[in-house]
């Protein structure tokens, strides 16, 4: 009878352990995915691939949303002709965003896409908006050690990307 209660009471210690590690791993596992989706649409982006960068970087938004995902997104749709949808993405960053520092920029930008879809609705005809888009590059994943505890998440910066560590 002891050894039962020994054993139960293991059980009922382990147990709450178990389920606890059991949605920690579910998160890595989203959080791996919604990367590795992220990382493919970066490789695609910059080999010039927008639809198919576009689509990647979708996955990784459906998993996680993320300010420098939807920036992804808007620099995606832009550069495919899509800037009624870039112009939902960058207002989607700029939400997101812990006040971005390109936020400035980034509101600019809306506004003058913004004036281009009025101008073409009413019948005039602006400049292709694919034909710049407003960053070249997108945002890169980072990665920081803090205390032994590896946060992951997206930096997106006009300038550059700063790389916490690995």
């Amino acid at each position: 009878m002891a050894a039962g209660l020994v054993f139960l009471g293991l059980v009922c210690a382990v147990a709450p352990a178990a389920r606890a590690a059991a949605p920690a791993d579910a998160e890595r596992a989203v959080l791996e995915e919604a990367k590795r989706h992220f990382l493919g649409g970066q490789e695609l982006y910059r080999g010039g691939f927008y639809a198919q960068a576009l689509a990647e970087f979708l996955k990784a938004r459906e998993l996680m949303p993320d300010a420098a995902i939807a920036f992804n997104v808007a620099l995606c749709q832009e550069h495919l002709g899509e800037v009624d949808k870039a112009v939902a993405a960058y207002n989607e960053y700029l939400r997101l965003g812990a006040d971005p520092a390109d936020a400035p920029e980034v509101r600019a930008h809306v506004t003058k896409l913004s004036a281009e879809l009025a101008l073409r609705r009413s019948g005039g005809v602006p400049a292709p908006a694919s034909a710049r888009p407003f960053l070249a590059r997108p945002a890169l994943w980072a990665v920081a050690t803090v205390g032994g505890v590896v946060l992951a998440g997206f930096a997106a910066t006009t300038i550059g990307v700063l790389v916490l560590g690995r």
